[in-house]
């Protein structure tokens, strides 16, 4: 027998030959054209069907797995922003004692602090009353517009000093007011700027509660 020649499917089995036919380009066809090697094509289908199954079964055993990159570490700004937040979704929580160390009076003993979009977006829109002693600091604000909001409120506007740069009584729903000199505000019950007699030029402490 000649060297590269294939050999005969008579001198070896059929499932072999079959098998070199297919390695060498050979088509179906003309192996299907052979009625001797239908048993030798049946199970070479099937050797092939088993094969595409294991491979869609267990992809993993078969497939070039890609390299596993670590993780970039976090940039300096990235690590100031998770601070930034962690210290907001603590403070979130906290109430804030706010007095008035000039008048020697306290504003609330129960205010929280809105100081994330989310916050000082929602405001106090989902209160239908404030109870004595109770309030929300928003801050960051410059202003604050009562859209939508069920009640009164008194408005205290401080500088980043804690400086008393303005106030509003009483003021109502579907309102606007504005203090362009101030960092934060005070949503205080209605009643309080009258009962600690707070004015402009005040100094407040906050303190956590």
């Amino acid at each position: 027998m000649s060297e590269g020649v294939p050999p005969s499917v008579t001198t070896v089995p059929k499932v072999r030959a079959v098998l070199w036919a297919w390695r060498a380009g050979t088509t179906v066809a003309s192996i299907r054209a052979n009625p001797a090697n239908t048993f030798a094509l049946l199970r070479l289908r099937r050797f092939k069907r088993g094969l595409q199954i294991a491979l869609s079964e267990q992809p993993s055993r078969f497939q070039t797995r890609s390299p596993i990159i670590p993780p970039r570490p976090p940039t300096a700004s990235a690590r100031v922003a998770n601070k930034r937040d962690a210290r907001r979704a603590i403070t979130g929580w906290l109430n804030f004692l706010i007095r008035n160390v000039t008048r020697k009076t306290v504003l609330g003993d129960a205010i929280l602090r809105a100081d994330t979009s989310a916050t000082r977006r929602t405001g106090l829109l989902k209160h239908t009353s404030l109870k004595p002693g109770h309030g929300l600091w928003i801050v960051p604000c410059q202003g604050i517009h009562m859209f939508f909001m069920k009640f009164a409120l008194d408005l205290v506007y401080v500088s980043r000093a804690k400086h008393v740069k303005k106030v509003v009584r009483g003021i109502q729903p579907w309102r606007i007011s504005l203090c362009l000199t101030a960092h934060s505000v005070l949503e205080l019950p209605v009643g309080t700027i009258d009962r600690t007699g707070i004015v402009p030029g005040d100094i407040l402490e906050v303190t956590r509660n």
